[in-house]
C-alpha cells in the first residue's frame, strides 16, 4: 500500500494542472502529497499496517475531493 501511495502521489504531482482550480485547492493538494511522502518515508509506522492504510486512504480521499 505504501508503494502504491508513493506512485499515486508522484503521478498526481506530475500531472496535476493547476490552471483549472483555485490556488487554495492546488496548494492544498500539494500539501497532502507532501504529507503522504513524509509519512511514507517515516520509520515510525512500520509496525502499524492498519495505521498506514487509514492515513493513506484519508489522504487519497482528500486528494480526490480536491482534484475531482
Amino acid at each position: 500500500m505504501l508503494e502504491q501511495g508513493r506512485l499515486l502521489a508522484a503521478l498526481i504531482r506530475d500531472s496535476h494542472l493547476s490552471v483549472e482550480q483555485s490556488t487554495f485547492d492546488t496548494l492544498s493538494a500539494f500539501v497532502v502529497i507532501m504529507a503522504m511522502n513524509d509519512f511514507i518515508a517515516s520509520e515510525g509506522h512500520r509496525n502499524l499496517p492498519a495505521a498506514q492504510e487509514i492515513f493513506l486512504v484519508v489522504c487519497l480521499d482528500r486528494l480526490a475531493t480536491l482534484i475531482g
